[in-house]
């Protein structure tokens, strides 16, 4: 009988250990030296648009024509001919808010969730204290506690979130209910003068993407340097 336990603890508490370290939460400090603080204006030069992206893929997969009236009401946000939404603040209605119906983008039902997320800021004001980071994007406000996972409102749903980092990284992780997964992190370039954020987006019947957004310190913060 012994001998059968271990037979069946050796076999099983590897597979318990890998499940475990799979799902390890993010870190809850801060690396030495990285401090993401400070006045950030999009670089859209240096930037992916997603829109662009959502757009090749449509047309890649035989979905350009009709004027976004297939593949759940994605195809739509090409309509709007910009080349990054506007929205206010890619962070913030995960986070906590909402972008108040989704303004001057015509988005009907079933199209909020996702296009949260392929949204960019065109400014970002950080704070970066040991415990906690305060982001602004484009006026609205979020706050995220290292390690916590939370439920946060976003359009037509909820996600879980969770924050923390990952090596120098700091990353936000969203789970939207009966919608897609989604992942944000904050990069510091080696000199500090850029930080790029990275979004990915999958699941939920849509494309994965992928695509960066590219933010420099605004001409205040950078004189203040």
């Amino acid at each position: 009988m012994q001998t059968t336990l271990r037979r069946a603890s050796s076999v099983w508490l590897p597979l318990l250990m890998a499940a475990l370290g799979g799902c390890s939460s993010l870190g809850t400090h801060p690396p030495r030296a990285t401090d993401l603080s400070g006045d950030w204006r999009l670089n859209e030069s240096l930037s992916d648009d997603p829109q662009a992206l959502m757009r090749a893929h449509r047309q890649e997969q035989g979905h350009g024509r009709g004027g976004g009236h297939h593949h759940g009401g994605m195809p739509g946000m090409g309509g709007m001919g910009m080349p990054h939404v506007g929205a206010p603040g890619a962070s913030a209605p995960p986070g906590g808010g909402s972008y108040g119906g989704g303004r001057g983008g015509g988005m009907g039902p079933h199209r909020g969730s996702n296009n949260e997320f392929l949204s960019r800021p065109d400014s970002l004001t950080i704070r970066q204290d040991a415990g906690e980071l305060h982001l602004v994007a484009d006026g609205v406000p979020t706050d995220f506690t290292y390690g916590d996972k939370v439920m946060a409102s976003v359009k037509d749903g909820a996600a879980e979130r969770t924050a923390g980092w990952k090596g120098k990284d700091f990353v936000v992780k969203y789970d939207v209910k009966d919608g897609p997964k989604a992942s944000r992190s904050y990069a510091l370039s080696p000199d500090g003068k850029r930080l790029t954020m990275t979004t990915e987006v999958s699941g939920a019947r849509y494309p994965d993407i992928k695509f960066r957004s590219v933010y420099e310190h605004s001409p205040a913060t950078a004189g203040a340097k």
